[in-house]
């Protein structure tokens, strides 16, 4: 992997979008917006599938199920959708949070549903039933993002009160709390080793994290770039995305977190979310303020 290119353009949504998400089998892109629709598309050509609309106000997220037969979308309407891919049609609306739905995550066995929200919470859901299993409160200010390690027992969340915390999955205990951030957590994500974790935020910092023993690895000083508004490991775990306020998306090697190349394709708009295809060779961008979607073909 060492540079880029834009295959394809998307443009369909009426207002900005907030977040992407790429199915298990690498066929279909999900997009999230303000418009109140998720669009589905199809990414080797970036022809659109479908519109799903049930949403009163922004969605902010959507993830994938491992048995790519359904979708999960969270929103500002303080609501959790479930949909059918086969069908398009909602399947659950879940309710319970008081506040916006700001993150989501699926276990890897697709039971189990995690949702964080502005109301400084953390809901576990059954997500063939709906049942809400618990509700985790540890922090003090809107929890900002979610991700489960790939083996299902671990569960981390980051905040606007600049601490991550690490939770057992399966009891829903907290097992720690890693603080060092000076300003909001704006996202995280765990590695496909299970073990190592990634945050960034509005302190302009990326840092990497070993949450076998809550310790910090190293951290990456990003002032020249703004705010750190997204991150995501590529499949192989090899390699670090992080999406930028100046526009940029950077790209660093894991291991010594030397900066391999950076690819701009939204102007000076924020980037806000990114995502690798499963095979690696592709990557979804979106930005603030921005309609369009670009697909990029890695190398």
């Amino acid at each position: 992997m060492t540079e880029g290119e834009i295959i394809h353009s998307l443009k369909a949504h009426t207002d900005f979008l907030y977040c992407l998400a790429i199915s298990p089998h690498g066929k279909t892109l999900a997009s999230a917006s303000k418009d109140k629709t998720i669009k589905l598309w199809q990414l080797a050509n970036g022809q659109e599938i479908c519109t799903l609309k049930g949403h009163t106000d922004a969605v902010f997220q959507v993830v994938f199920s491992p048995d790519k037969q359904t979708l999960v979308s969270g929103s500002k309407d303080k609501t959790i959708k479930v949909w059918n891919l086969q069908t398009t049609q909602e399947i659950h609306t879940f309710l319970g949070h008081t506040n916006w739905v700001t993150s989501l995550a699926i276990s890897p066995d697709g039971q189990i549903l995690v949702s964080s929200g502005f109301d400084k919470t953390i809901k576990l859901w059954n997500l063939q039933t709906g049942e809400e299993l618990c509700t985790l409160r540890d922090h003090s200010y809107p929890v900002t993002s979610v991700a489960i390690s790939p083996d299902g027992q671990t569960l981390v969340s980051g905040s606007k009160d600049k601490s991550i915390k690490v939770w057992s999955l399966q009891n829903a205990n907290l097992i720690g709390t890693l603080t060092g951030h000076s300003k909001e957590v704006e996202s995280i994500a765990i590695c496909s080793d299970g073990k190592t974790l990634v945050s960034g935020g509005l302190d302009e910092t990326i840092k990497l994290w070993n949450i076998d023993i809550n310790q910090v690895i190293r951290t990456q000083i990003c002032g020249y770039l703004g705010s750190v508004h997204c991150l995501t490991f590529s499949p192989d775990g090899q390699t670090l995305a992080s999406g930028h306020k100046d526009g940029t998306i950077r790209f660093w090697n894991l291991n010594t977190g030397e900066e391999l190349f950076k690819l701009r394709g939204h102007g000076l708009k924020g980037v806000n979310s990114i995502v690798f295809s499963p095979d690696g060779n592709f990557l979804a961008s979106c930005a603030f303020w921005d309609k369009t979607i670009q697909i990029w073909r890695l190398r």
